[in-house]
Formats: structure tokens, sequence, C-alpha cells
């Protein structure tokens, strides 16, 4: 399913495995043959049964999966085939990524093969495992460990000062793991709700999907695998890779059985354009379902002119309040009118497409007045958010939010990040005095 994505995404991928001589064998072949995978680095084994799992669903309740097919590690002559295949491959190839299901491939010693070959020939590795103690020593650009296992991984540490809130325990977990494998990046699924994202060189990440049943989720940590091995081998930044890897895996959520993303529906789905709504009453009907349905609605509102990295985690932060946030955004004349004849520098719809691809937002809406009291009425947010420049005294639209119930949270101000600032910065740099 890995090698699916991979390829769907556009890349030329090739997939080395073991399976049986069996008609299971057979079928898989002629479904990676017909995408256009090649499949000169798959050993047939008489030995070995092909790996199959069966669901059995009640409509879309799943009941049961049952698997079958062989998981005893692989024989040394099968290691040594591998090897030689990964070995010929390893100076061609941008990434490789290694699927760990644990079903007997991926031996102890075939991994210290590949340690010792990335001494000869360095070579980007992306890992999903749930075996952490077998990747120590590897160079890796990123691993995906499962959800349990960071969730084992932080109750066997946990003490009396650990990390109460579940977000923040799994945060401490991923940085333990950070600190105990040789790795640039730890991504945590949080099964149905995105990812967490740890990088050694930034600060921690979170990414938001779209809540399914938690029985349509299978092939979720593939397609989230895959989407992330080709943006690390792209060079994207981390936020971005988690970002790209949860989109991958949204779109496949919400498809029928397995299935995979290919790059079209990447690219309409980071658009974000589904996420734009001008009709007010429209976005009142959509908040007022969602909100029967237990979710809390969150709104804040701004100019976001030049999206910087003050903007990204004040929304992020703004988004942990609730389940769904709404982001109301100054129209082009309002921000005249606020900000002087100069701005804006990117036109409203720039500014909302852009906002419109981070997953932590559900919708982008506009608003021309000065203040956003209008859109709050059809709004209604459970909680309204601003940052720490602002104080309750300077916000009108405070008291409107806490007439109907709703509550008003300010953030801390992040110090330093402005898009005056980085447009006063590009002018020192960049004009000619």
């Amino acid at each position: 399913n890995a090698a699916v994505n991979l390829h769907r995404l556009g890349a030329d991928t090739a997939l080395i495995s073991v399976i049986g001589q069996d008609p299971e064998g057979d079928s898989l072949l002629a479904i990676l043959m017909e995408e256009g995978i090649d499949v000169s680095g798959i050993i047939r084994d008489p030995q070995r049964g092909t790996l199959l799992k069966r669901r059995v669903y009640a409509e879309t309740q799943l009941l049961v999966r049952y698997d079958q097919g062989s998981s005893h590690p692989i024989p040394f002559e099968t290691e040594e085939q591998i090897f030689h295949t990964l070995e010929k491959l390893c100076s061609r190839v941008d990434v490789i990524v290694l699927s760990d299901y644990g079903q007997g491939i991926l031996t102890g010693h075939l991994l210290a093969s590949i340690y010792r070959l990335q001494e000869r020939k360095p070579c980007v590795l992306v890992a999903d495992t749930r075996r952490l103690d077998e990747y120590r020593g590897l160079r890796l650009a990123a691993i995906r460990p499962s959800y349990q296992n960071a969730v084992d991984l932080q109750a066997h540490h946990q003490n009396e000062d650990g990390a109460a809130d579940p977000l923040d325990a799994l945060n401490e977990a991923g940085e333990r793991i950070l600190e105990t494998l040789d790795t640039q990046m730890v991504t945590i699924t949080l099964d149905d709700n995105g990812a967490l994202v740890l990088d050694r060189d930034t600060p921690v990440y979170r990414t938001y999907a779209p809540r399914m049943p938690f029985n349509l989720v299978s092939g979720a940590g593939d397609a989230f695998i895959s989407g992330l091995a080709l943006s690390v081998a792209a060079g994207a930044q981390a936020a971005a890779a988690g970002e790209i890897a949860s989109a991958v895996a949204s779109i496949v959520v919400q498809k029928d059985g397995l299935a995979a993303c290919c790059m079209d529906e990447l690219k309409a789905y980071l658009g974000g354009d589904l996420k734009l709504v001008e009709d007010w009453a429209a976005l009142s009907e959509q908040l007022s379902s969602l909100r029967q349905h237990g979710r809390k609605i969150v709104f804040t509102n701004g100019v976001f002119d030049i999206l910087h990295s003050a903007h990204v985690t004040y929304l992020n932060q703004a988004k942990s309040f609730g389940d769904i946030l709404v982001i109301g955004v100054n129209s082009d004349e309002s921000v005249k009118r606020l900000k002087g004849e100069n701005r804006p520098i990117n036109s409203l719809i720039e500014r909302m497409r852009v906002l419109s691809g981070l997953s932590c937002v559900d919708f982008v809406t506009s608003f021309g007045e000065d203040n956003p009291i209008n859109l709050i009425h059809f709004v209604r947010p459970d909680v309204y958010v601003k940052g720490g420049d602002y104080t309750r005294a300077t916000l009108p639209e405070a008291e409107v939010v806490e007439g109907y119930g709703g509550r008003l949270q300010i953030v801390p101000y992040i110090a330093h990040h402005s898009t005056t600032g980085v447009i006063e910065r590009i002018r020192t740099l960049y004009v000619t005095k």
C-alpha cells in the first residue's frame, strides 16, 4: 500500500519484499505491475505464505480483522538477496522507505547490513515501525513510531512530575525517541486527528486532520509515511513535510477501503478552496450542524498579509481550544483603513488561500468592517481567540461573544514577529536608497 501511494504521488517506485508462491502472491504482483511499480526486487519463497489481511464490516462498522500468511524471519540467504538489491539501488534513489510491519522481513541482521551500507553509501532513510529498539544506530531522516509505541514509551517513563495533558505526554515521548535514535525527525500520528512533528532543529509542530470513524482509517499510516518520505526527499522543512503527509492520509481515509492518493488530489486538497466560505449564512448552517455533533467552534480574525511562523504558532494555539477553527480575514478595503494605503501586500483571495492550506484551519471567510462583530453574530463561536497584543478593553466584540455564553481567550504575544517587521526588513535589504 505504501508503494502504491508513492507511485501515485509521482515517484518512480521499486518494491523489495518477500511473498509466497501462492494465489495471493499472484494477485499482489498483478496489482503492482498494473500500477507500474517495479517488482523485480520481490522474492517469491515457496516456504512462505503471502501476507493477507481480511476485514469484515457491517455496513461501515468494522467487526473483525483476521490475517494469514508467514511472519517468521526470512532465512539468511534471502536477507543477503534483499541487501544486494538495496545496495544496487542505494546510489540511484532519492529515499528508501522501510515499511516495517514486524512480519519477519526487516530482520535484525538485515538492518545491521543496512547500517553498514549507510557507512559506505549514505542514503536517505525513512522508517515506519513499531520496533524502535531495532533501529538504534541507523541514521534516519524521519521515523514514524506507532501511536501505541509512543503511549507505551511515555507510560514506562511516567512519574509524578510527568505531563498531565495527553499531547504533552506524547511530545515528551517523541523527545525521548529523538534522544534515543539517530533520527532528524519523529512523527507521531494521532489516529484520526493529525500528527505531532518533532524535529531536532525546529519547535514541535501539530497537524490536524478531519475526524473519521476509527474503522475507516485503514491505510492512513501507509499514506502518511509515503507523503512524509517524498517531502523529506524533496528537502521540505519538518512542518511542511508533516502538513503534506497529513494531507495525503486525510485524502486516503475519506475513500472506501484501502486506497491511495494521487498528486492531483493532493494539489486540490492543499489548495484549500473547499474551506473558503463567503456566504455567512451558509457558514452558519455548517457550524450549527457541527455544533449539534458536539464540536466546539473557535474563531479568530486578522489581516494575515504575509504569513509567518508566529501566525502559524498562533493559529495552532487557537485550534487547541476547540475542534473547528474559523478565520475571519479583513477585506482589502478594511486593511487599507487599518494599515495604510500601501497595504495589503497580498490580495484578499491570496491571503485566504494561504490560510486554508494550513491543516489547523477548517473554514476561512472575510469581512469588510473594521471589526468582526457582524460576522461573529453568524459564527457564534464558543471561544474567541486573540493575541496578547490585545486586551478585553480594546475588543468591542468580546462583549458580543460573552453575551451569548462564549468566552474570550487571549494567547501570549510572540515578540519580534510581525508582517510590518518583515516588510521593513525587505525594504532595508533590497530597496535602493
